[in-house]
C-alpha cells in the first residue's frame, strides 16, 4: 500500500513538472519573438544552477538535467516508459567553462563514474527573458531552462 502511495505520488510529481515545463517554454516563445534574447549574464551567478529540457513522445518522455557547480557539470539522462511505468538513467560527469564571448561550453566523459569513449560535448548559449534565466543549445536551438524557475 505504501509503495502504490508512493508511486503515485511520484507519478503526480512528474505531471505537474511536465505542466510547468510546458507553460515556461510557450511563454519564452512569446517573450523571444517580442523582445528578442537578451544575453548579459556578467552579473548573472551561474555557479550551483541546473537547467532541464523534457521531450514528450507518445510512449515514453525524455528528461535531460545539466547541473554547473563551478567547473564541474553533470548531465544526467532519465527516460520515463509510459508503458511499463520504468525510469532509467545515465549519469555523465564532466567539465563546463564559459569562452570568452559567452557561450558555455560542457564536455562530459565520464559515465557513471568510470571513462567512456563515448563523450557528451554540449554547447549553449545563456539568455534570460524578464526573470527566466535558460540556455539555448547550439545546433538545435532547444531550451533548457533553470530549475529555481520551477520553484516560483
Amino acid at each position: 500500500m505504501k509503495k502504490l502511495i508512493l508511486f503515485c505520488l511520484v507519478v503526480f510529481g512528474l505531471q505537474t513538472s511536465y505542466a510547468q515545463y510546458s507553460k515556461l517554454n510557450k511563454l519564452l516563445n512569446i517573450l523571444e519573438k517580442d523582445l528578442g534574447s537578451r544575453a548579459n549574464f556578467e552579473n548573472v551567478n551561474m555557479d550551483n544552477r541546473k537547467f532541464v529540457f523534457v521531450k514528450y513522445f507518445d510512449t515514453h518522455t525524455e528528461r535531460y538535467i545539466l547541473s554547473l557547480e563551478g567547473e564541474k557539470a553533470t548531465y544526467i539522462e532519465l527516460f520515463d516508459d509510459k508503458i511499463t511505468g520504468k525510469t532509467t538513467s545515465k549519469i555523465y560527469s564532466g567539465d563546463a567553462l564559459f569562452t570568452k564571448k559567452g557561450i558555455l561550453s560542457v564536455h562530459c566523459d565520464h559515465l557513471e563514474g568510470q571513462n567512456t569513449p563515448n563523450t557528451i560535448t554540449k554547447n549553449f548559449i545563456p539568455a534570460q527573458q524578464r526573470d527566466i534565466i535558460y540556455l539555448i543549445e547550439l545546433g538545435t536551438e532547444t531550451r533548457w531552462i533553470s530549475d529555481s524557475n520551477f520553484k516560483k
